[in-house]
């Protein structure tokens, strides 16, 4: 009986073993997740009043014809206003402005991501992550 007990014991743990490395392996390897969750877009177009947020350097282009005004938060706080003229692109080094942020004592950790936020009236932005 104690044999038995021993031997579905050992069978059981073998068998956990061999689900959870294949759990593993499977998600290491990409192509065996059919979706990826909690992933940032990395392009978008962002009308007025949208926000979208990027985790590594980005361009943002205003795509219209007239003034575009966009603003930046890194962490919890705002970083920069900016305008954008008809048809311009803007290319922003999220490291860099992270490092600059946290100099001026604003609260972020190298970790944090940007939130592009389109403050428009009629002017579409496209961001490229």
């Amino acid at each position: 009986m104690k044999t038995n007990i021993l031997f579905t014991s050992i069978l059981t743990i073998f068998w956990a073993a061999i689900m959870m490395s294949q759990t593993v392996l499977a998600k290491a390897d990409s192509r065996y997740t059919p979706y990826r969750p909690n992933v940032m877009a990395e392009e978008g177009i962002l009308k007025p009043s949208w926000t979208m947020s990027c985790e590594s350097n980005f361009v943002i282009e205003n795509l219209g014809d007239e003034k575009a005004e966009i603003s930046i938060s890194l962490g919890v706080e705002g970083f920069a206003e900016d305008q954008m003229t008809a048809s311009e692109k803007r290319g922003y080094d999220l490291r860099e402005s992270l490092a600059f942020a946290k100099q001026l004592g604003k609260t972020v950790t190298m970790d944090d991501v940007a939130l592009i936020t389109n403050n428009s009236e009629n002017a579409h932005v496209r961001v490229h992550c």
